[in-house]
């Protein structure tokens, strides 16, 4: 059957089979799912940014205390410095552990940061960047108790890697720092519409239940476009917002054979070529000195360094 297609690979002399089965309960003419197929990695995407972040502190060409403003150096759409003077004492650390005091809704708003900037859509990661510098902060930033989510700074992360790595993409630094060196070749940027998808990537369907009309199905949910000029209706999954703007923070695209080795190299203590075993302890115990953070709403947030959560095991063993 060929929705029940699999592949056998004798290992060694025989003794042992890897077997791979990848399944569809689709149309006949639908593309099977494979272990190779590429999927939208959604915040998993923080992950390979923090890691990409921690290859170039390791390098030394960046530092947890470095300024946002000292790599990027942002200003208004009109010129003008950003209009909070705090601005410039957001650091890395900041970004990376989701108390920037910057509002994090500003990934959604391209089409403002377009019109800022008088360009035209598809806007672009800089764009929102030099838009967010017209609003105030939430706080000071490093304020713990105004910790929230990270969307738009993993955003402007994903700019500071671009930049240190002297690339003019978040993708093509992620390859030189990250993906390379493990050898990851199922890992991308995501496309948002589907008439520009790559081969490989799997097709994408969005259910909605109204939470406020008994958690009634919503079908066929569409919103206007921020990828084109005129912003024609799209389904909302293909359009409502820009995969290729959120690289660094929502927008790649890998297969499960990627992510197991980018969740490998977090445990692979010796000559895995991304981070060294005193690195990746560093990117751990900062991401559990994180635990105590807490939000606006008095609740704890999370999203530290690439990871949800961390907890030392045994850390003298390398445990985590």
């Amino acid at each position: 059957d060929r929705n029940l297609r699999g592949a056998a690979l004798a290992v060694g002399h025989g003794t042992r089979l890897l077997y791979a089965r990848g399944y569809t309960f689709a149309e006949s003419t639908y593309p099977d799912v494979e272990p190779t197929t590429l999927f939208r990695q959604a915040s998993t995407s923080k992950t390979y940014c923090a890691a990409a972040v921690w290859r170039l502190i390791q390098q030394g060409d960046l530092a947890l205390g470095d300024t946002l403003q000292s790599v990027l150096n942002l200003k208004q759409p009109d010129g003008s410095a950003p209009e909070d003077s705090r601005f410039g004492d957001i650091t890395i650390q900041h970004l990376l552990e989701s108390r920037s005091g910057i509002p994090q809704g500003n990934i959604y708003n391209a089409v403002d940061a377009s019109d800022a900037m008088g360009g035209t859509l598809p806007s672009s990661g800089m764009e929102i960047a030099r838009y967010v510098t017209t609003q105030m902060l939430t706080g000071d930033p490093g304020d713990a108790n105004n910790s929230v989510y990270g969307n738009t700074d993993y955003l402007l992360l994903s700019l500071v890697v671009a930049k240190k790595a002297g690339k003019t993409s978040f993708e093509e630094a992620l390859a030189k720092l990250v993906l390379d060196p493990l050898k990851m070749t199922r890992t991308r940027g995501g496309r948002t519409r589907p008439d520009q998808q790559l081969a490989g990537e799997a097709r994408h369907h969005m259910t909605v239940h109204d939470l406020e009309a008994d958690w009634k199905l919503t079908q066929l949910l569409c919103s206007a476009t921020v990828k084109i000029d005129g912003r024609p209706l799209a389904p909302n999954h293909y359009g409502g917002w820009d995969y290729e703007l959120l690289d660094g923070c929502g927008g790649l695209s890998a297969a499960v054979v990627d992510v197991a080795r980018l969740c490998a190299m977090l445990a692979a203590r010796n000559g895995n070529g991304v981070l060294d075993s005193d690195h990746i302890t560093d990117m751990l115990e900062h991401a559990w000195n994180c635990r105590n953070q807490k939000g606006p709403d008095g609740g704890g947030s999370h999203g530290y360094h690439g990871m949800d959560w961390a907890q030392p095991v045994d850390p003298a063993n390398d445990q985590w």
